[in-house]
């Protein structure tokens, strides 16, 4: 989508010969070249390049590598906060739910957190611990962080509300509960139940939703909680 930052020109003469994009501080692009896709660098060669750069004042590349080392970082930050609050049982199936369709094995899942948590209450509940326990927002996360959600999806409404109402949640359950609600494949699979969540608890939602800094999930948690949600709500 992009040609890449900064571009090195190459001429004969006055006759520009070809313009190479360096592309994330990882690899050449050709613009319209002769490539099929671009060039991968090797470590060592992406690293003299950047070093290059920086040497004749542009720091583009360098802030690159910086930026990506700090998300990198974050999400293994991230990643190991979610591995910390997943249910035992569930482990076993972590190397399938970094990939969107990992989640064919629901179903055991499901089993292998049935004799976890043989009472359905606290099943809900530790699920919600986990899938309040993500990088924060309600959209745009991790695809790891979709099962926690089809996992409590497989719980009727009603079922989700027992587990919760008049029980006093900790932060990741209020968060969990808030997110699943709140969310879009609640609202798309079960568009008029949000009706069935009291209005003590939305309201318990709304607060601590709002006290976050994140804007996209404030105003998903107001579409929610505050009124009954109409056709626009967005993923």
């Amino acid at each position: 989508m992009c040609c890449g930052n900064p571009t090195l020109e190459f001429y004969r003469a006055d006759t520009l010969l070809l313009s190479l994009g360096f592309h994330h501080a990882q690899s050449l692009r050709w613009p319209d070249g002769k490539w099929k896709g671009d060039g991968l660098l090797t470590k060592g060669s992406a690293s003299f390049l950047v070093k290059w750069f920086t040497a004749h004042g542009i720091r583009g590349p360098q802030e690159q590598v910086e930026e990506s080392l700090r998300l990198q970082k974050k999400a293994e930050a991230s990643q190991k906060k979610w591995l910390s609050t997943m249910p035992s049982s569930l482990k076993p199936f972590w190397g399938t739910m970094g990939d969107p369709m990992g989640t064919s094995k629901t179903a055991e899942m499901q089993l292998a957190l049935s004799k976890q948590f043989p009472d359905e209450k606290e099943r809900i509940l530790a699920l919600l611990k986990w899938f309040g326990s993500g990088e924060g927002p309600w959209s745009g996360f991790p695809s790891y962080e979709t099962v926690a959600e089809e996992l409590l999806l497989l719980h009727e409404t009603g079922a989700i509300i027992g587990a919760i109402r008049e029980r006093k949640l900790t932060e990741q359950q209020v968060e969990g509960a808030a997110r699943l609600f709140g969310g879009w494949d609640f609202y798309k699979q079960r568009p008029n139940e949000i009706d069935l969540v009291p209005e003590k608890l939305k309201q318990q939602f709304l607060e601590h939703s709002l006290k976050c800094k994140n804007e996209d999930k404030k105003e998903r948690a107001r579409h929610a909680f505050e009124a009954k949600r109409g056709a626009g709500a967005g993923k």
